[in-house]
């Protein structure tokens, strides 16, 4: 690919479109809502007895509940209509009798309907009135209970659509019915399909040869199998998604999905030593000026998978100023999208690779940290509630460590790579991430530069020390929660005290917040909590000193009556130091009585190993 034709992939920003957000991370509104019936339709001028009667009766019909009737009006619309269908759909104001009548006709009714309507289906899916009908045919469709009939008329749409999904789906009404196509659709349907948006080299020259059994079609397996067409298929994709990124198309899943592909496909590139420099900076600059266009409407693209992919991709390889960019667009709504399935990664890829962070903290630590519930505007002010922090209500951190996926950017800043994994991960240990995400977590790179200059190890220090006192009040007010949540909660707490980047005054409170917590006799035989309570006891001395000095004389009784409780009190004695000596002594006067649950109980007999 030349380096024109490379630069041309990138689309110019839209001055007349203003960017998207979605304040949900959603993916909007149904675009084939019904609507009440209302008085009756008033004829317009020259309008034939045929259409006004239609509309009469359209508008009985739409609001009728009972089956008898419902079954006798259609029939009398379908005898009226039914010469006239495709010319009735046509128009915007008789296109929802169509529509209606789709929706109650019988099967040899429908299959007429379909007949007539089929070489029409691709003007009328980019008609602003008339994809409504498009859409009621698919629904339709793929509802049939008849498996030959829905499979012989499934395969009818496809024919008539098979080329021109492309056209359809970079239009702003045809990208509705695609993206309906594609989720209705069985999978080998909408696979055929969605394949054409790899391209016409894809489809003609290489002959859709892309796939084993045993790989998922998508850009980089079609590439790994054609690497010589590489840059033209690149190219020919670039095309394709700088008209969706122009028609302002973020909220479709399979705009997302091809974004996505195409952003990694030139990551890859971008790192790839089997890559010319030459391809490497193309790859490079074609993603950066990708980046930038699509930031500003980053909160809609975000609401899947592939979106948050594809704003991953542009905050790791995006330049300072796109980075800025997008911290912009998620203002205001950092805290939803670090609790939504999605949108948490790339907030956290967001902060994983920008400098700025004194910006990171005014914009996404304060955000995260805050209490949105306890704000009220006042002369367009925001004025914070004092509270006293021993409220009823939840510390804001709670719902964010306690998840599974939000607490994975405070885990990312408390610990570092571990010993023998690939350093070249952004600072992430692999231990708290998914495979998917570990992917997509490489130090990134362009013209063979880091798109980052901070040192991770100082970013992660700085941020830290922002919430050091946010992390203090959180453990104070819900380390019992925390013990018992499991996971990435459990593993938060195992960081502070000193298995991760320990907190500089961790040795002041957390002893006395787990002492406090264990007041609770079954928390040593909870599920979770004694796995946690294991792993701080090993990784701080301090806990377990304060542990023992609050259950000195009945470290059996109290801890060690279960199995579980067993295993901290093993754990108590693994330190080997003046706490461990004293645990062991006051165990064993009650030797015999652990010899003896030890040929049942697997704590016990780990236990007895330190006697």
């Amino acid at each position: 690919m030349a380096k024109d034709d490379a630069k041309s992939t990138a689309p110019a920003k839209a001055k007349s479109r203003a960017p998207a957000k979605a304040k949900s991370f959603s993916k909007g509104k149904p675009f084939n809502k019904k609507t009440k019936p209302t008085t009756p339709v008033k004829p317009e001028k020259n309008e034939s007895k045929t259409v006004t009667d239609a509309k009469g009766l359209w508008n009985k019909l739409r609001g009728e509940a009972e089956k008898e009737k419902i079954v006798a009006l259609t029939d009398s619309l379908y005898e009226l209509v039914s010469e006239q269908i495709l010319a009735l759909a046509k128009k915007h104001d008789t296109s929802r009798i169509i529509q209606c009548l789709i929706g109650h006709a019988s099967p040899p009714q429908f299959s007429h309907i379909l007949t007539t309507l089929k070489p029409a289906l691709k003007d009328l899916a980019t008609s602003q009135y008339s994809h409504f009908i498009v859409l009621k045919l698919i629904k339709k469709v793929c509802q049939s209970k008849n498996t030959i009939e829905r499979t012989n008329n499934i395969k009818s749409i496809i024919h008539t659509l098979k080329g021109n999904l492309i056209k359809l789906g970079t239009d702003a009404i045809g990208a509705r019915v695609v993206e309906f196509l594609l989720t209705e659709l069985p999978n080998s349907n909408a696979a055929s399909l969605f394949n054409e948006f790899y391209g016409r080299e894809y489809q003609i020259i290489l002959g859709g040869n892309s796939s084993t059994d045993t790989t998922t079609v998508n850009l980089h397996n079609i590439i790994a199998l054609h690497p010589n067409s590489r840059q033209s298929l690149l190219l020919s994709m670039g095309v394709i998604v700088n008209k969706m990124v122009l028609k302002g198309l973020f909220q479709f899943s399979y705009v997302q999905r091809l974004m996505a592909e195409f952003t990694t496909e030139l990551a890859i590139g971008t790192s790839t030593n089997s890559n010319s420099a030459k391809v490497k900076k193309q790859d490079g600059e074609v993603l950066q000026q990708f980046a930038d266009a699509i930031a500003d409407s980053a909160g809609v693209i975000v609401s899947s998978r592939h979106g948050a992919t594809t704003i991953a991709n542009a905050a790791a390889y995006g330049t300072a100023k796109t980075r800025k960019k997008l911290l912009k667009s998620f203002k205001g709504y950092v805290r939803s999208g670090m609790l939504h399935d999605s949108a948490y990664f790339a907030i956290s890829r967001l902060v994983m690779c920008t400098d700025d962070t004194v910006q990171l903290q005014k914009s996404v630590l304060n955000e995260l940290v805050s209490d949105a519930s306890k704000e009220k505007k006042n002369n367009n002010k925001m004025i914070i509630e004092e509270e006293a922090l021993v409220s009823d209500s939840p510390h804001p951190l709670l719902p964010l460590v306690t998840s599974q996926n939000a607490c994975k950017l405070f885990l990312w800043m408390l610990y570092d790579s571990a010993d023998g994994e690939n350093k070249d991960l952004t600072g992430a240990c692999k231990t708290d991430f998914d495979p998917w995400e570990i992917e997509l977590l490489g130090t990134p790179s362009v013209n063979e530069e880091p798109t980052f200059k901070k040192s991770t190890t100082t970013k992660k220090n700085e941020l830290t020390q922002f919430v050091a006192d946010n992390f203090k009040e959180l453990v104070e007010q819900h380390c019992a929660e925390l013990l018992t949540s499991g996971g990435a909660a459990g593993r938060f707490l195992r960081a502070i005290s000193g298995e991760g980047r320990k907190l500089n005054d961790c040795d002041d409170y957390l002893p006395k917040c787990v002492v406090e917590a264990c007041q609770s006799e079954s928390i040593f035989d909870h599920t979770h909590a004694h796995k946690t309570l294991q792993k701080i006891i090993e990784a701080n001395a301090a806990v377990s000193a304060a542990m023992f000095g609050a259950y000195k004389t009945n470290l059996m009784t109290k801890i060690g009556s279960t199995n579980r409780g067993a295993f901290v009190l093993a754990s108590m004695c693994k330190n080997n130091d003046e706490t461990s000596k004293n645990v062991v002594k006051e165990m064993v006067k009650s030797k015999k009585d652990i010899e003896k649950r030890a040929k049942k109980e697997k704590g016990c007999e780990v236990l007895l190993k330190f006697l």
